[in-house]
């Protein structure tokens, strides 16, 4: 008995020997654990600070790009005219668009077409970047099938776009522009003279003496309407059936030419 007794013991006294190793074992590597999870998290929180700083100035970075684009665009109006002309173009350039809205398109194109000058009833043409852009801009509107029935833009507007499209040959766009610029504000000289100078292109002689009276009226200074009236008339002489006629007008001419 004292052998099974002496036995017994040494047999428990092993299984709580292994087991209180086990356990502390386990709590060691319990230990370790609970550190490496400690020291994961400080990680990621010392990580998640950094991440944070630096989207903070990556924001504040963009906030000062788009407050320097917003002053550049306030102080040059022909930037944010580029611009504007620029996002309305990524939008209806493409094959498959949406509808064009209206006002939008309004808005778009006078804000290209404030910068065509006019000097002392002289216009000058738009500079080549905007001339480009708003060569692309009538053609998403001849896709869209939207004409100057269809814009709604002021007398303004109408007159520049019209000495815009001239320049440009776009001469469609010219004649509607300056007609309705003429219906809203019939006083402007260079609008007769836009309407006279399509009418002299597209061999209308009626309307051509039409848009030279309606100057002549306007601006009564012979200096300028009245040899353009009396070239009109030594042209129209030329094909007159009478021989006399014929000749009279090519001596006037040859007198004019010579500056007698």
């Amino acid at each position: 008995m004292s052998l099974i007794a002496v036995g017994i013991g040494l047999l428990s006294f092993g299984a709580t020997a292994t087991i209180g190793y086990w356990m502390l074992s386990a709590n060691r590597r319990m230990i370790r654990l609970l550190d490496m999870q400690t020291l994961l998290k400080e990680s990621q929180s010392a990580h998640f600070h950094h991440l944070n700083i630096a989207t903070e100035g990556v924001i504040k970075d963009v906030q000062t790009v788009q407050q320097t684009m917003n002053a550049l665009r306030a102080i040059h109006p022909e930037i944010d005219a580029s611009l504007t002309v620029h996002q309305f173009l990524l939008l209806h350039e493409g094959e498959d668009t949406g509808a064009v809205d209206i006002a939008q398109a309004c808005e778009v194109l006078r804000s290209i077409v404030q910068h065509q000058t006019i000097v002392a009833g002289k216009s000058q043409p738009l500079s080549v970047n905007h001339a480009s852009l708003l060569r692309r801009l009538l053609a998403v509107f001849d896709r869209h099938h939207l004409n100057m029935s269809a814009l709604h833009i002021d007398a303004d507007t109408a007159h520049r776009l019209g000495l815009a499209a001239s320049h440009l040959q776009q001469y469609e766009w010219a004649e509607s522009a300056l007609g309705v610029a003429y219906q809203l504000s019939p006083g402007h000289a260079s609008v007769l003279e836009g309407l006279e100078h399509i009418a002299r292109l597209r061999g209308d002689d009626a309307l051509y003496r039409h848009w030279l009276e309606a100057r002549m009226k306007l601006t009564p200074s012979p200096h300028e309407v009245v040899p353009k009236l009396a070239d009109y008339v030594i042209e129209m002489a030329r094909f007159d059936e009478g021989i006399d006629i014929r000749d009279r007008a090519l001596y006037i001419r040859d007198v004019i030419a010579s500056g007698m």
